[in-house]
């Protein structure tokens, strides 16, 4: 099963007897993820089950992975535990076939009569729900204790939990990842570094993401830390590695969620994603992109900052009260106008390199 991928070496199509798993959705998460570690089940437990990929778009790119007998490979690229590149490439073998609803929709309905159909996987965003006056949360089929058992989770381990409430679990993923980026990426873009990887490199802004994980973050959520710090280093490992250019942070954090006090780290990453739409970096102009609304809103207010119309402590006041952009009148946060106005300062008068240094 574990076959070393080599060039030139042809594969023999391979269908599964039985089909236990149904997944919503053929994109990268549920393939890297999901059908993945049912591959990883296939080789070394006595699961032996195969999936069926339902296509619930209406595209025809990517390919089906029916064409080329759902087969594909996997590749995870990142460093291990003694900070050392690894590069892992796997052939995964766990999909029987794909179905697209679109121009299979009778297939489609056909697999509810296959009697060995248990488990269903989906990642079906807001977009893709729809909503009906007579639902109720209590709706929702509760899995059995013996969940656990029939994936054979105890034979192998994934690092999957099963647990009664995903809350904390969802607040962590937020928190840390989400957090971590928020405080990344406009204050390593503007400091001249166009890598997620680049910045956890870089000694000085490395330190100050790390400052934000540790000492803002993690004290506030509720799970025990060494679960956190765990979490938090695999998160930090993986950003090293990273070398895929910096999404917007417009987009990237400007909805971020966390914790709203006056200290250190999250006030001077909200000032640096203000400093953001001014869509400047080094003398040289860059697209920023959001809503129109937002991009004309805080177009203006820059303009009036330049044009000394207002300062820089009313136009972080006025960015702050925008509960349509923060759901809630930041300014009345007690303090937290005043202290992101400073670090915004610094940011104008020394530039984001010096301005974050104390930080670090």
């Amino acid at each position: 099963m574990a076959e070393k991928i080599r060039k030139g070496v042809e594969l023999q199509p391979f269908t599964w007897t039985k089909t236990l798993y149904l997944t919503f959705g053929e994109g990268n998460f549920l393939r890297a993820f999901v059908d993945w570690q049912i591959d990883l089940l296939n080789e070394h437990t006595d699961l032996n089950s195969g999936v069926v990929v339902v296509r619930p778009i209406e595209t025809s790119f990517p390919p089906s992975l029916s064409t080329q007998d759902g087969l594909y490979t996997t590749i995870i690229r990142g460093l291990n535990e003694k900070g050392e590149a690894v590069s892992d490439a796997r052939l995964i073998r766990s999909v029987n076939r794909e179905i697209s609803v679109y121009s299979e929709y009778d297939e489609f309905l056909k697999l509810a009569h296959n009697p060995e159909m248990r488990f269903v996987f989906s990642n079906t965003t807001e977009a893709g729900i729809s909503y009906h006056a007579g639902d109720k949360f209590d709706d929702a089929p509760a899995g059995p204790k013996s969940l656990a058992t029939e994936l054979r989770l105890d034979k192998y381990p994934l690092n999957v939990l099963i647990v009664d409430d995903i809350k904390p679990y969802k607040e962590r993923k937020v928190a840390i990842l989400n957090g971590a980026h928020t405080a990344l990426v406009p204050v390593a873009f503007q400091a001249g570094l166009d890598t997620v990887g680049e910045a956890m490199n870089d000694a000085e802004i490395c330190a100050f993401v790390e400052k934000a994980i540790y000492e803002e973050i993690i004290p506030v959520l509720d799970l025990p830390r060494d679960e956190l710090e765990s979490f938090a280093t695999a998160v930090y490992r993986a950003q090293r590695y990273d070398q895929v250019p910096h999404p917007h942070p417009a987009t990237a954090a400007g909805r971020a969620e966390g914790k709203r006090h006056t200290s250190g780290a999250p006030t001077f990453a909200l000032a640096a994603l203000i400093a953001f739409y001014r869509g400047e970096r080094n003398g040289e102009t860059y697209p920023v992109q959001d809503d129109a609304h937002w991009l004309e809103r805080y177009q203006q207010l820059w303009s009036q900052h330049r044009d000394r119309v207002i300062g820089t402590q009313e136009l972080v006041a006025i960015v702050l009260a925008e509960k349509d952009h923060w759901e809630q009148d930041l300014t009345q946060v007690p303090g937290l106008v005043e202290q992101v106005a400073n670090d915004l300062d610094a940011i104008l008068e020394k530039g984001m390199r010096e301005a974050v240094r104390p930080l670090c």
